[in-house]
């Protein structure tokens, strides 16, 4: 039976959203991942490190529902184990994990930059989905934007509203 991994594309409302929106030419300025077994748990990395994210607690602290894309991509079942055991191990070893302010800021300049214990939100993304074996971007994982998500045509478009909306989405359709 196929399983599928999720990809989900936002637009935060901050200053650093704003910088990445405007450098790269593209809306969404942070990705995450997640598995179908659980659609409301995405991982990803943000200025706090590894993060584990669970989009309703955005909608209870009071902000404004942000605007999303998911998109899903069908794996075998040992893909999916694979992209299970690579996000399990990053959660478990959190605290070896960085930003990688650095990498994002020359990544919108096209220069590759890997440090083994600092990601941003795409490169993490891209990097389980590729050392899980269920797609390569094209590109070194390092230069992986959330833009480009948008354009990769083994992810199909799943969803495209605002958060909350998504949240009801998410419990019927994926």
């Amino acid at each position: 039976m196929k399983k599928k991994l999720l990809v989900m594309l936002a637009r935060m409302n901050d200053r650093g959203s704003r910088i990445i929106s405007l450098m790269s030419h593209s809306h969404y300025t942070h990705a995450s991942i997640a598995l179908s077994e659980d659609p409301s748990t995405f991982y990803s990395f943000s200025v706090k490190g590894f993060r584990i994210e669970k989009p309703e607690k955005s909608l209870k602290k009071g902000k404004e529902p942000y605007h999303c894309q998911l998109y899903t991509i069908d794996v075998s079942e040992n893909t999916y184990l694979a992209a299970r055991a690579l996000i399990r191990w990053f959660s478990e070893n959190r605290e070896t994990y960085r930003y990688s302010f650095l990498g994002i800021c020359l990544a919108l300049f096209h220069i590759p930059f890997r440090n083994e214990t600092c990601y941003f939100c795409s490169q993490f993304v891209a990097d389980i989905l590729k050392r899980s074996g269920a797609l390569q971007m094209g590109k070194r994982t390092c230069l992986v934007l959330p833009g480009d998500f948008q354009k990769t045509e083994a992810l199909k478009l799943a969803y495209t509203g605002n958060l909350q909306e998504y949240l009801q989405y998410s419990l019927t359709a994926v």
